[in-house]
């Protein structure tokens, strides 16, 4: 009924991207941060297709909102070794 998880993509040509997702009282919330520029207009842009796949993925009402990461905090390291996977 309710619960969180967050994790990071890391695009080569769009740095981190960091993804929180919340269910709560029957909606599931979902918070994008980016990089400011091209990665947050981009991240901007594609919140309607993200709303979309989040409620047909849980039959729950989903909201979405996008954000630029403040220049004073560093974005999310990449994980350490040879991790390249595709969904």
């Amino acid at each position: 009924p309710a619960g969180e998880a967050g994790f990071v993509l890391h695009s080569p040509d769009l740095g981190a991207i960091e993804v929180r997702l919340r269910m709560a009282e029957g909606a599931v919330r979902a918070t994008v941060v980016t990089a400011p520029g091209e990665a947050s207009r981009l991240a901007a842009e594609g919140l309607p297709d993200l709303v979309a796949a989040l409620e047909r993925a849980t039959g729950r009402p989903a909201v979405a909102m996008a954000a630029p990461r403040e220049p004073r905090i560093a974005a999310p390291p990449p994980p350490e070794g040879a991790f390249d996977g595709y969904a």
